[in-house]
């Protein structure tokens, strides 16, 4: 994956400024270039759409936003502070990575819930041991999260009992329950019967008084709206920053 891009969408904010800037961003595997000079700019309250096939880099571009993933090189800014590279202790490291995963939540994949702490649980970990809420607060603040993905009669359901679908509508309620002002979704609705993709992304979770950046992996033929779509920037599939004819392959319409 290379190139850069920034625009506005029809959601920004007017006069927004970049919420998170990943710049030069460079990646490498042993001998395999993935991430080669992307730069990319989210500012609040816009949607991006990362699209490609398998294996193009775009779950270590996002896992980059928040560090999960170090960059060989390049430089990541949120609210105007650089993230990276910095030169902190090992001790101040982890404090500022800490600071800077809590304001940017992520939905996974493959959920990464604890498979030993049951629904309600694996929503208020983060919120007693990340953003230091007592008990009480934390698991009013779960139930509602859990409730409004329609799981409220399934919090004391550990994820073995739990369908994909509901595994995955956990893993989003706990990331929203964190309050983040940038979400990151790795193929959020992947496991979700279509019925369920707007009650679980639309308006009703996410209102747009309090809606954060969101940025999307989205896989060939999806659907999305209100979004700017970053890596067809240049008016073609060939042009994209992912480079590879498969994006052919790839639809995505706007609402009118």
């Amino acid at each position: 994956m290379d190139g850069s891009f920034t625009s506005v969408s029809a959601d920004t904010q007017a006069g927004a400024g970049p919420l998170l800037e990943l710049k030069e961003a460079h990646k490498s595997f042993g001998h395999v270039d993935v991430i080669k000079g992307v730069s990319l700019t989210v500012r609040k309250g816009e949607h991006v759409v990362i699209f490609g096939p398998s294996g193009g880099g775009k779950s270590t571009l996002l896992r980059m936003m928040n560090l999960l993933e170090t960059p060989d090189s390049g430089t990541l800014t949120f609210e105007g502070k650089q993230y990276f590279p910095r030169m902190d202790s090992v001790l101040n490291r982890h404090r500022v990575l800490q600071q800077l995963r809590s304001q940017i939540g992520m939905v996974f994949q493959r959920f990464n819930l604890y498979p030993h702490l049951d629904a309600l649980h694996n929503v208020t970990l983060s919120l007693t041991d990340v953003k230091r809420m007592s008990r009480k607060a934390a698991r009013l603040k779960a139930e509602a999260s859990l409730a409004e993905v329609g799981l409220k009669d399934r919090m004391d359901h550990y994820p073995s009992q739990l369908s994909g679908g509901q595994q995955q509508r956990v893993a989003i309620a706990r990331a929203l329950a964190m309050d983040p002002k940038v979400m990151l979704f790795d193929e959020p609705t992947s496991a979700l019967d279509p019925e369920l993709i707007g009650e679980v992304l639309g308006d009703g979770i996410c209102p747009a008084g309090r809606r954060p950046a969101g940025v999307r992996v989205r896989r060939s033929h999806c659907r999305v709206g209100r979004q700017r779509d970053p890596f067809h920037p240049w008016g073609g599939p060939d042009q994209g920053l992912l480079g590879s004819s498969a994006l052919e392959r790839t639809l995505v319409r706007f609402p009118s």
